[in-house]
């Protein structure tokens, strides 16, 4: 069986930005930015772009609650899909790609 490394790009890699923001409300993003906050997600996607599952990484303090992590969770995995390019496009033949991405609340 042949093997080789497919690097995978998402063209939108920081869209998902906007809708997480779009879900909180101005006062919770504003109380975010103040104190420097950060959200990471790890997404696993499928080939297509469609998000598969996610994992968050957030500060042990965080003003995110449960419920609001609940609603971004659930408009990502609703409204959102990575655009992605490969050579050749071997993408398509991978089963899950996995991407890094981190909302900064201060910038």
């Amino acid at each position: 069986m042949r093997t080789f490394d497919v690097d995978v790009f998402a063209i939108n890699k920081d869209a998902w930005k906007q809708l997480v923001v779009g879900v909180l409300s101005k006062e919770k993003v504003d109380n975010l930015n103040l104190r420097k906050e950060k959200l990471s997600i790890l997404f696993v996607v499928k080939s297509t772009g469609a998000i598969h599952y996610m994992f968050y990484a957030l500060p042990r303090n965080t003003m995110l609650t449960v419920q609001e992590l609940s609603k971004i969770d659930k408009k990502l995995m609703e409204d959102f899909k990575f655009s992605l390019k490969s050579t050749k496009n071997r993408h398509l033949q991978m089963y899950l790609i996995m991407i890094d991405s981190e909302l900064d609340f201060s910038k």
